[in-house]
């Protein structure tokens, strides 16, 4: 199942559900005024919901990084539009995968996509970029810049993203943070003594066994999820508040201080928040498989 929306005239969102994962891909074409940009990364974070996790690609107009640019007089992205596109990203929780280890480059690739088609002077930058949350970093895949576009100045990317079911099918893994909780390993105990284990139902019920504990700790990663989305939100509005601050007393050195200090917990906030959202995942496409694996040993 899909569902199409456009959003705000610069972005294009296809949601696919499969069970009870929802996927989104959003491709956007973003203005060349910086603040225009920054309206659009900040009302493009009001959809981060409605999918689990993002792909999200696209003519994004500006450049995070120095090194996504050689010659020319352009700068990074800087002011009310770096706020917003660091809440943009947050909200969908996205890295750039040209910068994510577990994402090989196309043989042949190009390391910029845009070129202003001068020959006396240099002005080549990465303006097409490809984005996306936890669950494509841990698929892994490919990506690269493909040379020979002749009827734009961009070149075109292409991405290939190695999903496979045995990811999930195969192991079951738990956080260590979760795994060392004393409450939670009593439950698990209590868990594995209330079935018997002899020799005429052992098969049968090791997988009871094994789908219960699963089961409780999805819950509980829930709950973990739910815990850090609130702890972000209120790590946000601290930013906010930090950043007005500072804009009213901007050379306190103090205030600068404690914004970063703000802006390092709430990165970190944000990975585990992604981590709890992969175990999710992963649980969801383990619980599956188990149902299949009930329904066999059911027969003995």
């Amino acid at each position: 199942m899909s569902t199409a929306t456009i959003m705000n005239k610069r972005a294009q969102s296809l949601i696919l559900k499969r069970g009870s994962q929802k996927f989104g891909l959003m491709n956007l074409y973003a203005s060349n005024s910086a603040s225009e940009r920054a309206d659009l990364w900040l009302s493009l974070s009001d959809y981060a919901d409605l999918a689990d996790c993002w792909l999200v690609g696209g003519d994004f107009n500006m450049i995070e990084d120095a090194t996504d640019r050689l010659g020319g007089v352009g700068t990074t992205i800087s002011g009310r539009e770096a706020k917003c596109w660091d809440y943009f990203c947050f909200a969908f929780g996205l890295l750039d995968l040209w910068k994510v280890h577990s994402f090989s480059r196309i043989q042949g690739s190009l390391q910029f996509s845009r070129s202003d088609g001068s020959v006396t002077v240099t002005n080549l930058s990465r303006l097409d970029r490809f984005y996306a949350s936890s669950v494509f970093w841990e698929a892994g895949g490919s990506l690269g810049i493909i040379p020979g576009s002749v009827i734009s100045d961009h070149d075109p990317l292409k991405i290939h993203v190695t999903f496979t079911k045995r990811r999930y099918s195969k192991q079951f893994r738990i956080p260590p943070s979760l795994q060392s909780n004393d409450n939670h390993r009593m439950s698990i105990t209590q868990i594995w003594s209330s079935y018997n284990f002899s020799d005429d139902c052992l098969l049968n019920n090791m997988v009871h066994a094994i789908l219960d504990t699963k089961t409780l700790f999805t819950k509980i990663i829930a709950t973990s999820v739910n815990r850090c989305n609130s702890e972000i939100a209120n790590l946000r509005r601290a930013l906010v508040a930090v950043q007005q601050l500072l804009e009213r007393h901007p050379t306190s050195s103090m205030l600068r201080c404690d914004l970063q200090q703000v802006k390092s917990v709430l990165k970190e906030k944000h990975e585990e928040c992604s981590m709890f959202f992969y175990y999710c995942n992963v649980a969801r496409w383990s619980q599956r498989q188990d149902r299949v694996n009930k329904e066999f040993f059911n027969h003995f």
